[in-house]
């Protein structure tokens, strides 16, 4: 029996959606995986590929998934890769439209941070606990689409940094948990990839505090000339090629501007990092005067 892989947030146009097609042409069976499977059209009839419309929130589907897979592939999984994530792009002291519909009274309303930890952290725990059983009978690998987030302070994304600090030294600390049984876990550091989410437009909410430099701070996130984010088939083939390894190394950095950040912590000069967004954002201004 051949390789397979279950792949999260295979949605067109996604790292998921790449990174399934990537694995199918190396004949592994992947099971592609979106909440809508009208958004992984362009994988249906593609040989190796089995379209799985599952929401990795529902634990009743999750198992159902898997026990399809155990059935399939003889109890066995040889790749787990968690890649489905959601980010929104806000300031951190303002409340999105959710929160403030509830009211302030009810500040722990299922917002969007709520939304962001359920996908990026939570979905990532439920799955693995889920899978572990195949995965340890194959000895197989998790792989989890990470960011530079998880390392580097940037504004407006106070809560999507936060789930990749979080699932980050969940991989290192599941790493050794899964170690005694032959498992790896690959985290992969990931820079730019034009993908929907790269695309995002950021905004200000009306009555937010910042307002007096919100042109600096949408402004900050204002692409350099000649910047190109890697397109999701050239970022799928070179982490593919390095996940799929019978021993993958522990991370795998890829993705247009990661490759400065590594040599940023390769040097100690991580230092750096805060006064660079904070002059990049405008948030070196006092606002002290407009809130008064």
């Amino acid at each position: 029996m051949g390789k397979s892989v279950l792949v999260t947030g295979c949605s067109e146009n996604t790292i998921g959606n790449g990174l399934a097609l990537e694995f199918a042409k190396r004949g592994w069976t992947v099971y592609a995986v979106a909440r809508n499977i009208t958004k992984m059209a362009n994988l249906e009839g593609i040989p190796n590929i089995k379209p799985l419309p599952l929401d990795i929130m529902d634990a009743k589907g999750v198992l159902a998934a898997r026990d399809q897979i155990s059935i399939e592939q003889g109890g066995r999984l040889d790749c787990l890769y968690h890649n489905a994530g959601a980010r929104s792009t806000t300031m951190a002291i303002d409340y999105d439209a959710d929160e403030k519909k509830a009211g302030e009274e009810q500040p722990y309303v299922r917002s969007g941070d709520v939304r962001m930890f359920e996908t990026n952290v939570i979905a990532v725990m439920a799955l693995t606990r889920a899978f572990s059983k195949l995965l340890i009978a194959a000895q197989g690998t998790i792989a989890i689409t990470g960011s530079g987030a998880s390392r580097v302070p940037v504004p407006t994304n106070s809560t999507y940094n936060a789930t990749k600090a979080a699932v980050e030294m969940y991989a290192k600390t599941l790493r050794l948990e899964l170690q005694p049984f032959g498992c790896h876990v690959v985290y992969v550091m990931t820079g730019a990839v034009a993908t929907p989410m790269y695309s995002e437009s950021m905004t200000l909410a009306d009555d937010s505090l910042y307002k007096p430099i919100s042109d600096r701070i949408v402004a900050g996130w204002d692409r350099r000339p000649g910047y190109v984010p890697q397109t999701p088939g050239e970022y799928a083939q070179y982490v593919v090629e390095r996940v799929a390894r019978t021993n993958p190394p522990k991370e795998v950095w890829c993705g247009t501007g990661i490759a400065p950040l590594w040599w940023v912590q390769k040097l100690g000069l991580t230092w750096l990092l805060p006064i660079v967004f904070s002059r990049r954002h405008g948030l070196n201004t006092s606002l002290q005067d407009d809130v008064n």
